[in-house]
């Protein structure tokens, strides 16, 4: 059985810190739909979930003349309600959709299935469509990088310890 630590920070800067001191495997809970799952499919004996949807921005999507500003912990239920954002954004919407029955939909986040980095992903390919960038913060600052640079094989992604995805 896994022991597993609930960390649920009010600030970027708590957020970082607690991945970056972290002694045990800490991982970011933005939607939770697959990482519940290989949480107790470990084989780590303990754990650190940090779940970061108290953070201002991490479920807000914001459209603006420059484009969409999707923070990664905000559910795809939300997302595919936006018809401001199926105006512009039809395919990502219609992704977000795809994503399991209407109960997961409430839960997955576009965030969490871009940080999962499974071959079998939804939003991705819609994401790299639209030329979507990822900000990663971090103890060494901000950084930005394309959505498919963030991946860098099945089930791995560009994120190092201490980083976590700010906004798509």
């Amino acid at each position: 059985m896994v022991s597993v630590a609930y960390e649920a920070p009010d600030s970027i800067e708590d957020a970082i810190g607690l991945l970056a001191n972290a002694s045990v495997p800490a991982m970011v809970l933005a939607g939770g739909t697959d990482l519940i799952i290989q949480t107790n499919a470990s084989k780590d004996p303990e754990r650190l979930l940090v779940d970061v949807k108290k953070i201002s921005g991490m479920c807000d999507a914001i459209l603006s003349d420059s484009g969409l500003e999707l923070g990664p912990s905000m559910n795809c239920a939300e997302l595919t309600a936006r018809s401001d954002i199926k105006a512009i954004y039809p395919g990502l919407v219609e992704a977000a959709y795809l994503i399991g029955s209407t109960q997961v939909q409430g839960r997955a986040s576009v965030g969490g299935n871009l940080c999962n980095s499974s071959p079998a992903a939804d939003t991705i390919p819609a994401l790299i469509a639209n030329s979507a960038e990822c900000v990663i913060v971090g103890p060494a600052g901000e950084r930005t990088v394309a959505v498919e640079d963030f991946i860098t094989g099945v089930g791995t992604n560009c994120l190092t310890k201490g980083e976590l995805l700010k906004t798509i």
